[in-house]
């Protein structure tokens, strides 16, 4: 089986916690341009900032970033 990505939800989570890039970035300890870059897929976070910021926003890593399976037809 292989995982697809299929986009960081960063900025939906914060628009449902009604937070914004700038408050999320100081509770991060990052710039606000690091949100930013993570938000429209520049970068991804590193695993710890990732599980800070499902600590923060009170969600799952599948709620930040979205994978779908795919399973490979056998050859």
């Amino acid at each position: 089986m292989e995982l697809i990505y299929e986009g960081c939800h960063l900025e939906q989570v914060l628009e449902r916690r009604r937070m914004s890039k700038s408050i999320f970035a100081d509770k991060m300890g990052v710039n606000r341009s690091a949100v930013t870059n993570w938000c429209n897929g520049t970068n991804f976070m590193s695993i710890d900032n990732l599980f800070l910021a499902c600590h923060i926003l009170k969600c799952e890593p599948k709620d930040i970033y979205k994978y779908e399976p795919v399973r490979r037809a056998k050859q």
